[in-house]
């Protein structure tokens, strides 16, 4: 059983709200996000899930929501706007790493408490377009790969997180 939700379609460009069950053998349309976007975080379950931030219209969006498994309810917006970034935890707890704000990268953290976001300690590294290359729990993860900044070029940097320091080490690239 899976929840996806949300979504860019390039030609022509829409961001999408659709949100769709799959029971293991079909996908069924069901309650839409409230705001369109793609390239947003996002953690949880079928029936408790998260998504945060990401690329809207024009521009990105602060906008997070939780799914109860049937319907799609509006919290505590990001503090800092951005998509491309990094979602680590549940819709419990969670953390957004890094991301792309439109001319640069970022390397701030913000974490999700179940009410409110918070800015906590920054990774070493300007960087975004990690995708999926990070895991974890709502208080600590791995976060590796991704995009520099203002050295432009793909990185092999690993960082190992949690909510009072960042160890960093590389696979190379």
């Amino acid at each position: 059983a899976a929840v996806v939700y949300g979504g860019i379609v390039n030609s022509p460009v829409q961001r999408l709200t659709e949100t769709e069950l799959y029971n293991g053998d079909v996908f069924t349309e069901t309650a839409d996000l409230s705001v369109g976007r793609g390239f947003g975080s996002s953690g949880g379950t079928q029936n408790d899930a998260i998504m945060a931030g990401g690329l809207g219209t024009p521009t990105g969006k602060l906008d997070t929501e939780i799914w109860n498994g049937t319907s799609w309810t509006e919290v505590a917006n990001l503090n800092t706007l951005r998509w491309n970034h990094t979602g680590i935890g549940t819709a419990n707890h969670m953390v957004v790493v890094t991301g792309h704000p439109g001319s640069t990268a970022l390397s701030n953290v913000e974490e999700w408490n179940g009410d409110s976001w918070s800015e906590v300690s920054e990774m070493s590294t300007l960087r975004a377009f990690a995708g999926p290359a990070a895991g974890g729990l709502g208080s600590q993860g791995i976060y590796a790969g991704g995009y520099t900044y203002p050295v432009q070029g793909d990185t092999g940097i690993t960082e190992l997180w949690n909510a009072t320091a960042t160890t960093t080490g590389s696979f190379g690239l």
